[in-house]
């Protein structure tokens, strides 16, 4: 047995005895958990029990999709790795058999075994087996914490991969991790970047990770007035995971630009202003996870060109998860990036 933050139910974690995971079969690694991000997307099934269509039907569940650990036992087959190794884990495991998988795309199979994923097993516990192939090793120079920050920061490098070759400047909405993340990859290509937000906290520490300009959005100034202030860019990252993040972002970017929607909505349907877009003949982008840029971000951080210390504001064991899914939710004590460390 092993310990693991279970959610019970919607709003309410508890740490239990569950049964540890199987000895790891041929491709696999047996994994102790060292740290674990939490995830915005976590927090939507903390609170509703669903992503739009994905559904927790069977509780309890183990939530978590951003670990960081250290190799226990290989199974037969494994090259390139032995206990004691250090390990960013990728958290999708696709099928490697259909259209999207055989043309390179494998973040968008329709098969993808992901951590925490209703059904499935989450990473906020003690151990996990995963596929060999699922696993980057990191140097001991970067920290559990940072290591567990590599999944987001791999999503913010495929998002800037996804656009083409950045302006020479654009803009992110929302300065959660997700934003913060891509700031950082902007920044280490030397692209300037404009940062919005509407919580203090984040903009503070978008200015301390390289923003050139930060802007505090707020509800009661008019629309067209905050789209004005981040300047006419020709990129915009859509980070907020709200409809009004949405919405200044289609407003913000200039005619013939692009907007990429990086952020998790709550509902199934997101209003969106079509006619501005249309208006402008802007691309949109959809951005979902990331693909193989994991290793990527393991060497920008281990490298020193990108700093995720910034971010990582918050740490503490399983008997933690609760008290930072609360904290995440109100966006309370200056939370940016919550990581239990089991």
């Amino acid at each position: 047995m092993m310990r693991a933050a279970v959610l019970v139910r919607p709003r309410r974690i508890e740490v239990r005895r569950v049964p540890s995971p199987p000895p790891p079969g041929r491709g696999e690694a047996l994994v102790r958990v060292t740290a674990v991000g939490i995830c915005r997307s976590d927090l939507h099934y903390w609170l509703h029990g669903r992503i739009g269509s994905q559904v927790i039907r069977r509780w309890p569940q183990v939530l978590g999709h951003e670990p960081a650990g250290e190799v226990v036992r290989t199974g037969p087959g494994v090259r390139g790795l032995k206990p004691g190794d250090r390990v960013a884990i990728e958290p999708a495991v696709p099928c490697g058999r259909c259209r999207e998988c055989r043309t390179g795309r494998h973040n968008i199979c329709a098969q993808v075994k992901f951590l925490g994923l209703p059904g499935r097993p989450g990473a906020l516990a003690e151990y996990l087996v995963m596929p060999a192939a699922n696993l980057v090793k990191v140097p001991a120079r970067v920290t559990p914490a940072e290591t567990a920050a590599l999944e987001p920061l791999a999503i913010g490098l495929h998002a800037v991969r996804l656009v083409g070759k950045p302006p020479r400047s654009a803009a992110i909405i929302g300065a959660g991790p997700v934003g913060l993340c891509l700031l950082a990859a902007l920044r280490s290509g030397g692209t300037r970047v404009t940062v919005a937000d509407f919580v203090p906290a984040r903009l503070r520490v978008a200015r301390r990770m390289g923003a050139a300009a930060t802007i505090r959005i707020s509800p009661r100034r008019p629309m067209v007035a905050q789209a004005t202030s981040l300047g006419d860019p020709a990129l915009v990252f859509e980070a907020g995971g709200t409809p009004s993040a949405v919405d200044l972002a289609l407003r913000a970017v200039r005619p013939g630009g692009k907007v990429a929607l990086v952020g998790i909505m709550d509902g199934s349907l997101t209003p969106v202003n079509l006619h501005v877009a249309r208006r402008k003949e802007m691309t949109i982008l959809n951005v979902r996870r990331s693909n193989g840029e994991l290793a990527a971000a393991a060497r920008l951080v281990a490298s020193g060109r990108i700093n995720l210390q910034p971010m990582l504001t918050h740490r503490g064991g399983l008997a933690a998860t609760a008290r930072f899914f609360s904290l995440v939710n109100r966006r309370a004590d200056g939370v940016i990036k919550a990581v239990i460390e089991p």
